[in-house]
């Protein structure tokens, strides 16, 4: 996770090594040593260190890894050749891990209250309810089973050969904890907030992702313009408020453009940012560039050992990874968010989402060709 906040030890670190700590950011993977690993296997955290150039280029300066009372080791360099070499494949494998079990969970579980409030509290003719419903597709069982499924990906039953982790399920759990409470003293991650990427630095995939969110705010403020801001609504918001953090206002009370902005952040979270999340990064990167199981010890010291390719992974954890990849981690778009359909019986409202689905299209046209996903792939909902 990027932060521009060094702490401390990482001063102590840079400075040991003649690096002056002036403009240099740090990728914290910390995290990551927390997972127990089954024999012959390796997972472990890192802390990566990137100088910033006049121009804004990024170039990575040096690797620590981290044990697991989670201490920095000795700083490996671009000159430490084999050492560097195993430090990065470990670096690749934490990257992973904090993205699956840290990052991309914040699509997934805090917006499941949402929706389970969304589903027990509102009936369903109500405007809202009707809003949200087709966002709402699979996800609340695909989430359940992840989280208590023990022959899924999470859990990661070596028994199974579609599971390619390195650990047992428990560990790899725990790492769920680190996105939503924190982890205090890294500034990497602070507690969840709903609506958090929204408040995130910005860069071009970000601006790629916003630039839907504003597509579909300007829709959502049109549907719930007649929305009557009753007990029904405000206890809506104050049950989603006290389920996911910064839904809202605690006591429910809402104006029409807080309750816009907090509805088509769901959509846009739903749709948009877990569909591209799969699409770009998960399913679009080369699997070797993704390693779930490393057979190397991590370099805590500099000459530790030589490196060889052929060591990184056996036979058995590249078919696992495969078998992952395709099954979990590959896009399956089943209902698809240009071809949303609302169910509304009002024209109005008929022709406020064919105006919506024509934005869509229109926003795509004008991006450059390689954005991050097609419109055509990005789902409705997390159904994958």
């Amino acid at each position: 996770m990027p932060t521009d906040v060094l702490d401390a030890a990482d001063r102590q670190l840079l400075e040991k090594n003649g690096i002056s700590s002036e403009f240099v950011h740090k990728s914290d993977l910390t995290p990551v040593s927390t997972v127990d690993t089954f024999p012959g296997l390796y997972c472990t955290g890192s802390v990566c260190y990137f100088r910033e150039s006049p121009d804004g280029e990024l170039e990575l300066i040096g690797i620590a890894m981290v044990d697991r009372q989670f201490r920095l080791a000795e700083l490996i360099r671009p000159s430490d050749g084999s050492s560097w070499k195993n430090a990065k494949m470990h670096v690749l494998q934490g990257a992973t891990y904090l993205s699956l079990f840290v990052t991309h969970p914040k699509c997934h579980f805090p917006i499941d209250a949402i929706l389970a409030v969304t589903r027990t509290f509102l009936p369903k003719e109500h405007r809202i309810a009707k809003l949200l419903e087709p966002h709402m597709y699979l996800q609340l069982p695909l989430d359940y089973s992840v989280l208590h499924i023990k022959n899924g990906p999470g859990f990661n039953d070596p028994r199974l050969y579609y599971t390619a982790f390195s650990g047992a399920g428990a560990s790899q759990y725990r790492l769920f904890e680190y996105s939503f409470a924190g982890f205090p003293g890294h500034a990497a991650f602070p507690p969840y907030m709903f609506g958090y990427l929204l408040r995130a630095k910005k860069n071009d995939y970000l601006s790629f992702l916003f630039g839907y969110h504003e597509i579909i705010l300007k829709f959502v403020r049109k549907v719930v313009a007649d929305v009557e801001l009753d007990d029904v609504v405000q206890e809506w918001v104050k049950h989603c408020a006290h389920y996911s953090r910064g839904f809202g206002r605690p006591d429910g009370n809402v104006d029409k453009e807080g309750l816009a902005a907090c509805i088509a952040t769901v959509i846009w979270n739903c749709s948009v940012v877990h569909s591209a999340d799969h699409y770009d990064f998960f399913h679009s990167i080369p699997m070797e560039h993704k390693p779930t199981r490393l057979r190397i010890p991590p370099p805590f010291e500099k000459g530790a050992r030589t490196f060889d390719v052929k060591d990184l992974t056996n036979e058995d954890d590249r078919l696992r990874q495969y078998m992952w990849h395709e099954l979990y981690v590959k896009p399956w778009c089943l209902k698809r968010l240009c071809d949303v359909d609302y169910q509304f019986v009002e024209e109005d409202m008929e022709e406020a989402s064919r105006d919506f689905k024509r934005q869509l299209t229109s926003y795509e046209s004008g991006l450059p060709t390689n954005n991050y996903i097609p419109l055509r792939e990005i789902a409705t909902s997390i159904q994958y």
